[in-house]
């Protein structure tokens, strides 16, 4: 009889300690989850104010933005099938001169999609302009960069991030000299 109730009791608490360790197990994996959800929106946040408010002086956006070049490089280079490889048959070796792949540089391909929206924007203006025609400026504003496209009659403000015309200007600018304003300045009252 007391062999059996020692077992009893001894399978209750081996039942017992199991459950404890379950338990831990699923509090350490909690746990993780919790703090990778935590990290996520803390650099969610900190790319959020760092875009728009500048707390890092665009730092933080300018490391993401680093990142996912390096990422889209890879990607380029381990994946993309139109990459010849040519070997030496003497030494087997790969020769990196050999290696000859059609992808431009990111940063002209940026451009060449710019221009060609803003052509396409022209259009719609009725303005017919060819690529040989248009100014391309990139500029810098609130930690994005953008591209400034001017034509003779039209300008485009294209966004480099995500190939979005941010601002349009179809009135022509023209820099004037000697005007003279009789020092005016106008306030919201005169408005």
């Amino acid at each position: 009889m007391e062999q059996e109730q020692e077992q009893i009791e001894n399978i209750r608490k081996m039942k017992k300690i199991k459950r404890i360790k379950r338990q831990q197990r699923r509090k350490t994996i909690m746990n993780f989850i919790i703090t990778i959800v935590i990290i996520t929106l803390l650099f969610v946040g900190l790319y959020f104010c760092d875009k728009q408010f500048g707390i890092c002086d665009g730092k933080f956006v300018a490391i993401i933005q680093i990142a996912k070049k390096n990422i889209n490089s890879i990607i380029n280079t381990y994946f993309i099938k139109d990459t010849k490889i040519e070997t030496n048959q003497n030494e087997n070796t790969i020769n990196e001169n050999t290696i000859n792949t059609t992808i431009k540089d990111e940063e002209e391909i940026a451009k060449e999609k710019a221009i060609n929206i803003a052509i396409k924007k022209f259009k719609e203006l009725g303005e017919n302009t060819t690529a040989s025609e248009l100014e391309v400026v990139k500029i810098k504003r609130k930690y994005e960069l953008y591209y400034y496209i001017s034509s003779k009659e039209n300008t485009v403000e294209v966004r480099i991030e995500d190939n979005k015309i941010t601002r349009v200007n179809s009135v022509p600018v023209k820099e004037e000299t000697n005007t003279n304003y009789n020092n005016q300045i106008r306030t919201e009252e005169d408005i």
